[in-house]
């Protein structure tokens, strides 16, 4: 998909060479003139004149025939008191190109290759405030800054609609100031809607908390781009010392970056609370930084089909979503699909399975016994069995779809539940606190904010390598997680097992269910009750079910029937995520 059809842009012109572009509108003004006098319109489309003329007249990303009228700026040779609408008169500074500019009529700026310094315009520098309007530089090496020092400014604070700007670098130019940005797209008056930045380099400046690109507002920024049209030049980046942040979507929705380099940040882009649907394309890199991509708590369903790499740490995901997509959004659609309609290259695989030339494929063995670290195994109707991993985390590295189970019971005329859980990307590892050992309730992890009161969470270490399933008792204090263990026929509270004793370093917890996420975080649940001994069942769920990459199955049972022991042996059934063919 071409995602100028998606916003609404109706027409690219491609542009020439060595053609005055104010010469170029006045023959096309004049073709249409003509055309309309022979009873013909501009929107015909039969003309070779005008098509020609069409072809001459420089780039934009709206339709031709809404442009409106053409403002020029020289910083040698311009003057502002001059009309400014030719070449031999044009303006000096971009803002009193600005002031001519009429909202919402499509007008031009063209402004020749310059050091423009905005800091006579104060904290946020040029802005652009008026709708429909383009800045075009022409030539190479404009640079657009700021100099001014007051706080939280910028060199470009945009604010109208359908905004594009072409063609240049643009910084802050001083390191004086905090909380400033480079360009600053800003909704807080009104939304900002349809806005474009072709071939332009946004640098960071050499401090902390600078920002090269922020979209921000209570209103919220909607489909604003930053696109890369050949020219190489497009990127967002900062010093060799990988300081600052480079994108922040503050509070942005439907927002696209292609063909768009980043690095040497201490943080690439940052998705916020108040951001969704924003793409990072396939065709954007991200390296050379402390922190390529970080997802805050709340955002939502980004796609994030960019190459991360050779950052310090390529994804920090507190979204505690997944659907948020991350190493491939069109992964993400096509697998959507797939688990919706039937694919021509539909293939299942079990796990595990063997390989037929000596290697084991042996079925994972689920029962309905559990135990502790001071009781002896036990099984009691009713009661959960032990949790088993029947497909371990990252043995599928890609999305993937999980299809149902296969089984096999070891007894007969037992009615027997069964549940199954994702091993989510949704977890927080061990820090500090107590030790998680037998009958330890608060477990402190390094970001408490992934778990809610309620949820089962998956206690794992290399001690427990099948781990243990507990339930959230109560909000999360900070990074403290207070858990119970289920209703259990033992009678006892806390944690079953002597984590950090014998495998400290190792402890994880895993989100398993959240019950106010019934697709995402819920567990699929089956009953059966066969006639004889190793009857095979096959489970099926109604539609496939999309596993994130590096997911897992976990699996725990319960005989209904009486206090026997009775085992299942088990297979998971899933298909790698492949594209819909018709």
């Amino acid at each position: 998909m071409d995602f100028r059809d998606t916003l609404g842009y109706e027409r690219e012109i491609i542009p020439a060479t060595n053609v005055d572009p104010a010469v170029t509108h006045s023959l096309i003004q004049l073709a249409k003139a003509i055309l309309e006098r022979v009873g013909k319109t501009a929107n015909d489309g039969d003309s070779s004149l005008l098509s020609t003329l069409e072809l001459m007249y420089p780039k934009q990303r709206f339709d031709l025939f809404i442009v409106g009228a053409s403002y020029f700026v020289s910083d040698t040779r311009g003057d502002d008191a001059n009309a400014g609408d030719c070449w031999g008169k044009p303006l000096k500074t971009l803002n009193a190109a600005v002031a001519k500019v009429v909202s919402g009529n499509g007008d031009i700026i063209y402004a020749e290759a310059a050091t423009y310094d905005q800091v006579a315009l104060g904290q946020y520098g040029l802005a652009l405030s008026k709708s429909l309007m383009s800045l075009v530089f022409v030539g190479q090496g404009t640079i657009i800054k700021n100099t001014d020092v007051t706080d939280s400014g910028s060199a470009v604070r945009i604010t109208g609609s359908r905004v594009i700007v072409r063609n240049c670098l643009i910084q802050k130019g001083e390191t004086t100031s905090n909380n400033s940005c480079a360009v600053l797209h800003d909704s807080t008056a009104a939304p900002v809607i349809r806005g474009t930045l072709y071939d332009v380099t946004i640098l960071c400046e050499n401090k902390a908390n600078h920002t090269g690109w922020k979209l921000k507002g209570a209103n919220g920024c909607y489909a604003v781009i930053l696109k890369d049209n050949g020219s190489g030049r497009t990127a967002v980046g900062g010093s060799a010392a990988g300081v600052g942040t480079g994108i922040d979507f503050e509070h942005a929705h439907n927002c696209v970056t292609i063909a768009t380099k980043m690095g040497y940040l201490a943080l690439g882009v940052v998705f916020r609370v108040d951001s969704s649907t924003n793409v990072l394309d396939a065709t954007c890199s991200i390296d050379n930084s402390t922190i390529g991509v970080q997802l805050d708590a709340g955002t939502d369903a980004n796609y994030l089909d960019c190459q991360v790499a050779g950052c310090g740490t390529n994804y920090v995901d507190n979204s505690g979503l997944t659907t948020n997509i991350k190493d491939g959004s069109l992964s993400y659609l096509r697998t959507s699909l797939n688990a919706i309609i039937p694919s021509a290259s539909h293939i299942e695989l079990i796990y595990p399975a063997s390989g037929g030339e000596g290697v084991a494929g042996d079925f994972v063995s689920v029962n309905c016994q559990v135990s502790d670290q001071t009781h002896a195994v036990t099984d009691f109707k009713n009661y959960w069995g032990a949790p088993k991993v029947i497909l371990p985390r990252s043995y599928v590295t890609t999305q993937w779809n999980w299809h149902g189970m296969n089984l096999v019971i070891s007894a007969a005329s037992k009615t027997m539940q069964m549940a199954f859980y994702k091993i989510s990307n949704v977890y927080s590892a061990k820090v500090g606190g107590n030790a998680w050992d037998e009958h330890a309730t608060a477990l402190t992890v390094a970001d408490g904010t992934k778990f809610l009161n309620g949820d089962l969470v998956w206690v794992y270490s290399t001690y427990k390598t099948d781990g243990e399933i507990m339930r959230v008792n109560g909000a999360p204090a900070a990074n403290v997680v207070t858990v119970a263990r289920e209703t259990s026929n033992c009678g006892c509270a806390g944690l079953r097992w002597n984590h950090t004793t014998n495998a400290v370093g190792t402890e994880v917890m895993y989100l398993i269910r959240r019950a106010t996420s019934p697709y995402t975080y819920e567990r699929m649940q089956a009953d059966t009750e066969v006639a004889s001994v190793q009857d095979h069942l096959e489970i099926r769920w109604h539609t496939a079910r999309l596993m994130e990459a590096n997911t897992g199955i976990l699996m725990r049972i319960l005989n209904a029937t009486d206090d026997t022991s009775v085992t299942m042996q088990s297979r998971a059934v899933y298909e790698p995520a492949y594209w819909v063919t018709t």
